[in-house]
């Protein structure tokens, strides 16, 4: 197992022999422009290159929709992969050796590693055999039954559905694979009795395979259709390559969806006849979360394809409850989402067999944002519009009005001013009544812009004009040292308490111990920095003119932070010294607080 420093060292050697103009340009269509590279960002409908390539500081950043990273983050975000899969792909690409940081010693992870490898030959071959099924003369019925459906070849095919004819055939198929028993139970394609006898759970069903975002099979959806069965659909059950929470059906083709170009955004249903319905009426970005509520993995999965989602569940209650239960997943994980709503209880598979695309084209363009439908199923809740009585009816109101309250708490100033005009229309309440109710608790924090630095615009895009000039000028050194500008070199960076400054800090501070010349792109493998992303966004943007300039305001920034350390310094020990009651400490105190203005006075 590698232990960190062998894990870093590994990192910083695979950006290292992987360039990364070289890299993107692998992907994408990249050229030379003044003294960096530049492209079509391929993460948002780009028209003039807007994605800087920075060779020296080795990463890349979009100006109109502030993705950036180094070449890991790159490759995780076009091939929407993990970031392990990003650093494989890297390694392959460099001839490099991805070290084991399983926990365990070598062997264990290179026999996990192969386990895992023979559970997708398995279900890659148990996936041939349903279809070689379907198409025969035993798969009639089901083929009959999806015709009916109208589900047509071409998505037959597209899926790769298929049809298990028994209990045991997809067992002696395997085994004349070369599968073992136990492999293939453990694969999570055969259940084995308390007798040693496997037989196939899927059995007399048609078959759905579960394909990952890697486009590897790795599980399978059975649906009843002929005679009765407790269960209309059925999984194969959690295996080490599979667990329907961390997964989404047709999440591959979504995927390839995105590398063509064609992908805007996402449609979320339930399941997996849904999702394929959809697909043969044209909405190919359509992913099915398999009848579970969605999870933060599945949210996650969605976010590496884009952040534009529309959720679409079953239009009776139960689909309702499970749409409310998805909303904030969705939200936590930065994804902008509508709401679709079914009409006369149904789900998209009937909508779309029973009145045609056109009918889904329209419920489409009618999804409201999830706010909206938040404070829709809140004025159902409340039964406002069915209760007889004033009493009651203003019970009911008051009611709508605390549980919409709680809704808007999460947004900003402008969004919760609009919403508000709309509840009081709707319930007669006061306004100033809503919005002492909304305000009430709350308290805003205002970004202190002073300073004797703000004459100086050093960012693109106005990314640091709203901070203190003490923030604006640590950005500032930092970014410096990091492009190992001529004036920063040997500089110590001012000690700070902000977390972000200090991890950008400890960095530098390892890279000068050990010899080496900090590398920009290296802070995006840094291990918590997946929190600091718009702290990211705005050390990438400070921009740099003449040597000569940036020389000069580098110095001024540096003593300003020398002062404004001074001053917080001499205030704690001002304070100190008040609160002190042992003589002894407090000369002690004095005399380092004479130290500390002297220094002061010498700085001005």
């Amino acid at each position: 197992m590698a232990n960190d420093a062998v894990w870093n060292r590994f990192i910083s050697e695979l950006l290292d022999k992987n360039d990364i103009v070289d890299v993107i340009s692998s992907y994408i269509d990249v050229k030379p422009k003044g003294r960096g590279y530049w492209a079509l960002c391929p993460f948002h409908n780009d028209r003039n290159p807007s994605l800087s390539i920075n060779r020296e500081g080795q990463y890349f950043h979009c100006f109109v929709c502030g993705v950036g990273g180094n070449a890991i983050r790159f490759i995780m975000k076009y091939e929407s992969c993990s970031f392990m899969e990003a650093v494989e792909t890297l390694a392959k690409r460099a001839g490099l050796e991805v070290p084991d940081r399983s926990g365990g010693d070598d062997a264990a992870y290179e026999r996990k590693k192969k386990e895992r490898q023979i559970h997708y030959d398995v279900c890659r071959e148990a996936a041939r055999f349903y279809h070689a099924s379907l198409m025969s003369e035993k798969g009639l019925a089901a083929r009959k039954y999806l015709e009916n459906r109208g589900i047509g070849l071409s998505a037959v095919r597209r899926f790769g559905m298929g049809y298990s004819p028994d209990w045991d055939s997809l067992n002696f198929y395997l085994k004349d694979k070369g599968f073992k028993t136990e492999d293939i139970h453990r694969a999570g394609v055969l259940n084995v009795t308390k007798n040693d006898r496997a037989y196939d759970p899927l059995s007399g069903r048609i078959i759905v395979p579960i394909v990952n975002m890697a486009g590897n099979v790795v599980a399978f959806g059975g649906r009843i259709f002929n005679g009765e069965d407790a269960a209309k659909y059925k999984n194969t059950v959690v295996t080490d390559i599979f667990d329907k929470s961390k997964n989404l059906f047709a999440i591959n083709l979504a995927k390839k969806c995105k590398q063509e170009g064609r992908l805007k955004y996402v449609i979320i249903v339930e399941g997996y006849m849904d999702a394929i319905s959809l697909y043969q009426a044209g909405f190919d970005m359509t992913v099915a979360s398999m009848g579970t509520a969605l999870t933060s993995e599945q949210a996650r999965l969605v976010s590496r394809l884009t952040k534009d989602v529309y959720i679409c569940y079953d239009g009776d209650k139960a689909g309702q409850a499970a749409t409310l239960r998805g909303l904030d997943i969705l939200k936590k994980e930065g994804l902008n989402v509508r709401v679709m709503s079914m009409p006369d209880e149904m789900d998209p598979d009937d909508l779309v067999r029973k009145r045609g695309a056109e009918a889904f084209e329209k419920a489409l363009e009618a999804a409201v944002p999830l706010t909206d439908y938040k404070l829709e199923c809140a004025w159902r809740e409340s039964g406002a519009d069915k209760v007889n009585g004033e009493e009651k009816k203003r019970e009911a109101f008051r009611t709508f009005a605390k549980n919409a309250i709680a809704v808007l708490k999460p947004l900003d100033s402008v969004e919760q001013d609009s919403y508000l005009g709309l509840i009081r229309d709707r319930t007669g309440l006061s306004y100033d009544m809503l919005k002492r109710e909304l305000v009430g608790g709350s308290s805003t924090e205002t970004a202190d812009d002073s300073g004797v630095l703000d004459g100086r615009n050093a960012v693109a895009d106005n990314l640091l004009n709203f901070l203190t000039a003490e923030d604006r000028a640590m950005y500032f050194v930092l970014a410096s040292c990091l492009m190992r500008k001529d004036y920063a070199a040997g500089c110590a960076v001012p000690q700070t308490d902000n977390p972000f400054f200090r991890m950008v800090a400890d960095y530098l501070a390892e890279c000068k111990s050990l010899g080496k010349q900090p590398v920009f792109g290296e802070l995006y493998a840094l291990e918590g920095i997946d929190a600091f992303s718009e702290e990211l966004k705005r050390l990438v943007s400070v921009q740099f003119n003449d040597a000569d300039s940036d020389a000069e305001y580098f110095a001024d920034c540096l003593s300003e932070l020398n002062k404004i350390r001074l001053r917080s310094q001499i205030k704690a020990l001002s304070e100190a010294y008040e609160a002190e009651k042992d003589q002894a400490r407090k000369t002690s105190i004095l005399v380092e607080l004479s130290a500390l203005t002297r220094q002061k006075t010498d700085n001005n």
